[in-house]
């Protein structure tokens, strides 16, 4: 037996993997542009497919990520995730956003925003 403290899977090979960057090409994840986002956040940010179908495609795309955006900064942080609610039009909605590394191979901090069902 092996006393030493590595991961049982740290030499596994990988048989198949789905990345944040797999999701943003693909379309399940919809990029918020950094011109946007790093007004509050330092890290690369994306919104669930969902949430641009339902309360962003077809208004002001600015003014919705803004207020999104603007309420995940003040919203509950739990650990590595956030809830929060925002309203846009006449209802609330509430989201969370996560923040998880990229991929295996690159740690970089990323945030994606969903709806709670998303996860």
């Amino acid at each position: 037996m092996n006393n030493n403290t590595n991961n049982l899977f740290d030499e596994a090979e990988v048989i198949y993997s789905y990345t944040w960057d797999d999701a943003i090409n693909d379309g399940t994840f919809i990029r918020i542009p950094e011109e946007l986002s790093k007004q509050l956040f330092k890290y690369p940010m994306a919104i669930t497919n969902t949430i641009w179908s339902r309360y962003i495609e077809g208004y002001d795309i600015n003014g919705r990520l803004w207020d999104i955006l603007w309420m995940m900064k003040n919203g509950k942080k739990d650990g590595s995730d956030c809830y929060f609610k925002v309203k846009l039009g006449q209802k609330w909605v509430e989201m969370m956003a996560v923040c998880e590394a990229r991929n295996p191979k690159n740690p970089e901090p990323i945030i994606t925003i969903m709806l709670p069902e998303d996860r």
